[in-house]
């Protein structure tokens, strides 16, 4: 398999593909030592949220989520929350402790994506969201629709803030 040399990779930056299909489908890489994972991609398609639990399914040890969300081409296609759950296992997140996510112009999927991992992860210490200065909703918005959002570690801080250009 192309992906097996880095089986033992302990960071992994990833960028995954645009598709309307579950392009990562079937893919079984065991990334046994991954801690640390970062994902660049768009979730126009329910699918992008399927690729993305293909890959975290085979890092049990994955503590660190990094994910950046580029610009929607297409048409949005909603995904289902309870689709998701038939997409993986209860231990899915059970050793992840922080999640950033950047570029969130919270669409419904990545605001299914972030109730999905706030309900799923039990060790989550932080989830920081930055807004795309393409995001029409205040961070105070959707720090209030994530609020409503059951959570597997009640003490997670939530942390949602609109992009800042640091040069």
């Amino acid at each position: 398999m192309l992906i097996s040399p880095l089986d033992q990779a302990t960071k992994l930056k990833l960028s995954m593909p645009f598709t309307s299909s579950d392009a990562l489908e079937g893919l079984s890489p065991s990334f046994e030592n991954l801690k640390s994972l970062s994902l660049r991609t768009q979730l126009c398609f329910p699918s992008g949220i399927v690729n993305i639990l293909h890959v975290v399914k085979n890092a049990h040890k994955l503590e660190e989520l990094d994910i950046e969300f580029m610009d929607y081409e297409d048409k949005l296609v909603e995904a289902n929350i309870n689709s998701l759950y038939a997409h993986c296992a209860d231990d899915l997140f059970s050793n992840l402790t922080n999640v950033r996510i950047k570029g969130a112009i919270c669409e419904r999927n990545e605001m299914l994506l972030i109730e999905f991992l706030l309900s799923k992860a039990a060790q989550l210490e932080a989830l920081d969201v930055s807004l795309s200065i393409c995001c029409s909703r205040s961070a105070k918005d959707v720090l209030a629709e994530a609020a409503q959002y059951g959570r597997a570690s009640p003490g997670a801080d939530v942390t949602i803030k609109r992009y800042q250009y640091i040069p």
